[in-house]
């Protein structure tokens, strides 16, 4: 059974919609298409700052590990840890920077030339079309942010860990070279 709000409505016959109404919706559609991209927005920010802070942590923890090479290097467990937890923020980083690259993600409005082969319809049914096509648009949007956040999301969850899963490696490091 499908639940009220998983159903898709139809869209009506728009050559009998109140023109007011018509244009309403239309322009509602590009408003929430306009709000999802101050969301997307939003997200590649966040997503761009993680990237320069697990970045630079990544490679700090690379420059102790090459700066302290003589000091530690009869200590594995160091040598181990140190470069888990380059490798964990270097992939944190590469999380965050998949949530910001290039995507098509749709524009509210629609080109003029889009208008010119429909001049012949009425104006109602002109915007009725124009809202279907920004309902369209507005589902293309959803799936990127979508994707965006995902990304981001585990990027982020992934870099505040790399400290516990960098502590882990040298516990397990340390196991291993008590046992020998």
């Amino acid at each position: 059974m499908t639940a009220i709000s998983d159903r898709k409505p139809s869209p009506p016959d728009w050559s009998i919609v109140d023109r007011h109404v018509a244009r309403e919706i239309a322009k509602s559609g590009d408003v929430y298409l306009g709000e999802l991209h101050k969301i997307a927005a939003s997200i590649e920010a966040r997503a761009s700052t993680l990237t320069a802070v697990f970045s630079s942590s990544a490679v700090a923890s690379m420059a102790v590990l090459g700066n302290s090479s003589n000091t530690w290097a009869s200590n594995p467990q160091f040598i181990v840890s140190g470069v888990v937890i380059a490798l964990g923020w270097f992939a944190a980083a590469n999380y965050c920077v998949s949530a910001i690259l290039p995507k098509t993600f749709p524009v509210p409005g629609a080109h003029p030339e889009r208008w010119y082969e429909s001049t012949s319809a009425n104006l109602n049914q002109l915007l009725g079309w124009e809202a279907e096509e920004c309902q369209g648009r507005i589902g293309r949007a959803l799936v990127a942010n979508g994707l965006s956040a995902r990304r981001f999301n585990f990027g982020a969850r992934l870099g505040v860990g790399v400290p516990a899963i960098g502590a882990g490696a040298w516990l397990l490091t340390s196991l291993v070279f008590w046992c020998v």
